[in-house]
């Protein structure tokens, strides 16, 4: 499960959230680490087989995950797309280096995604908000997109929650390069996975309670029915 899907669940759900969120730690952070320190003894550098193996790891587990949702939402389509630029810069990659090069580009590349959402004024964090809030229940998303198009505030905060995550998911691609110049390869893979999980994670935590608090004073200011909340 990916790390902001685990971060709702965990709102909604605590006991289960919080199990799927320290599931989806350890397998895409200390599992991809343990698998290519492994593979490292037996294919040294410069064998991107360690990268190909641990990269492989937190693929397999979307993989299961969607095949047991039987679904494709939002979060699983950004998902689904960062784990095929992995696979593309694994496979034309030359090095190891310049293979996690190109992966800590990734998160800078989400980043201008969600800053081209408020571009073209379709901010990416309104279906995101609408799935985590309302899942796929048809009322509730229903009544989350009349709420959104009779509060133009709340639009307004979905556009600055998005520029909020390029900011974050740019800064992240720094501190990963900064990182992977100053570190081995494994302990820049082990503190890169716990980065790219880590922010993530507290990204869309962040913006869950940060909608609830909005949609909490829109209530207190009678502009928001009670039935009409989000959380």
């Amino acid at each position: 499960m990916s790390a902001p899907a685990a971060v709702a669940q965990a709102e909604g759900k605590p006991v289960s959230g919080l199990v799927s969120l320290l599931r989806s730690l350890v397998i895409n952070v200390l599992g991809s680490w343990l698998v290519y320190v492994a593979l490292e003894r037996l294919f040294p550098a410069p064998s991107l087989i360690p990268l190909w193996g641990s990269a492989a790891v937190p693929t397999a587990d979307l993989a299961f995950e969607l095949w047991k949702r039987r679904s494709v939402d939002v979060v699983a389509m950004i998902a689904l797309s960062q784990t095929a630029a992995a696979i593309l810069i694994s496979l034309f990659a030359h090095t190891p280096h310049a293979s996690m090069v190109g992966h800590a580009w990734q998160a800078a590349g989400l980043g201008l995604v969600f800053a081209g959402s408020v571009v073209l004024g379709r901010p990416l964090m309104v279906p995101l908000a609408r799935q985590a809030l309302c899942g796929d229940d048809p009322v509730r998303r229903a009544r989350f997109d009349a709420t959104l198009e009779s509060q133009p505030a709340l639009r307004r905060q979905m556009t600055w929650i998005s520029l909020a995550w390029t900011a974050a998911l740019c800064s992240e691609t720094g501190v990963r390069l900064v990182i992977l110049r100053h570190t081995s390869p494994a302990t820049y893979l082990l503190i890169a996975n716990a980065v790219s999980w880590a922010v993530p994670s507290m990204l869309g935590l962040a913006s869950l309670r940060y909608g609830k608090w909005i949609a909490r004073r829109l209530r207190e200011r009678g502009l928001l029915a009670r039935d009409a909340d989000a959380s």
